[in-house]
Formats: C-alpha cells, structure tokens, sequence
C-alpha cells in the first residue's frame, strides 16, 4: 500500500504522465507512467579555457540524444 509521494520542490520544467488502456474512459490501465525533466538546471554549463559553455550544452544535448538512441537501440 503507498501511503504517500513525495516530490521535490521546485517541480521540473517539462513533465507528462501517460496511460495506455484499451478504452480511453477505463479506469484500469496497461501500462501507466510518468517522465519529468529540468533541463534549465540539468544543462547549465560553466564556460572556461577548455570550452565554451555554449560548446559544453550542445555537447551535452548531442550526448543525451546519443544515450536516448543507444537506449531505443537495445530495446
């Protein structure tokens, strides 16, 4: 039994719940699930001699679509 759920302020920026049923009125779902992100703070780089931080966030972007892809790959 789940008593409680906490979440962490402040709330993250994009976040989407989801529910795969066989009717859209069913109350009993498939499959149910919930994603956030704060990709403001995630992606907030210093800039220094050794990159940019421009350089540092499309990195880190590229980085993250690459893990996604990986991900999708292995599934």
């Amino acid at each position: 039994m789940i008593l409680a759920i906490e979440i962490p302020k402040p709330l993250p920026s994009f976040a989407r719940f989801y529910k795969i049923s066989k009717r859209r009125l069913d109350d009993i779902s498939t499959l149910a699930a919930g994603f956030s992100v704060d990709l403001e703070t995630v992606l907030s780089p210093i800039g220094d001699h050794r990159g940019s931080a421009h350089y540092r966030r499309e990195a880190a972007k590229s980085l993250f679509e690459k893990f996604l892809w990986e991900y999708e790959t292995a599934a």
